[in-house]
């Protein structure tokens, strides 16, 4: 039980910066492409379309936290690797590959650089994953 319970608390903090990360990054890409397509009205537009993702982003971030710690406690033992970054790491490669890749094969073939943007959120949220799992002890 204590395992899982450290999972979580992993998982949310680290969640939940990774959600505040991608929440801006959507913020600010809303609000530039608002502006690029339809001046300073668009500008506005995006920016408020960008504060709805960024607030989704954190609720993301929280329950996809508890989802991905619960993953990795449950896992722990059974992941390679020597530290707790690294095995956070390989699952969250695992999950990238599933969620980032695989189901969304579209957004890649439209935008080939969410890929590698995806990926290093992805191993930001692995790092983050493991150093909280270590602190929480």
């Amino acid at each position: 039980m204590g395992k899982y319970v450290r999972g979580v608390k992993a998982g949310v903090v680290s969640g939940v910066i990774y959600g505040i990360i991608v929440g801006a990054i959507t913020f600010a890409l809303a609000t530039y492409i608002g502006g690029q397509f339809f001046g300073g009205f668009g500008m506005m537009v995006g920016a408020a379309a960008g504060a709805m993702l960024m607030i989704g982003m954190f609720i993301i971030g929280i329950i996809g936290g508890i989802i991905i710690g619960l993953i990795f406690a449950a896992l722990y033992n059974k992941l390679p690797g020597n530290t707790s970054i690294k095995k956070a790491a390989i699952l969250l490669l695992i999950i990238w590959i599933i969620f980032g890749v695989l189901l969304n094969y579209s957004v890649i073939l439209v935008m080939p650089w969410y890929i590698v943007v995806s990926l290093v959120l992805y191993l930001i949220w692995a790092a983050l994953l493991g150093k909280f799992w270590d602190i929480f002890k």
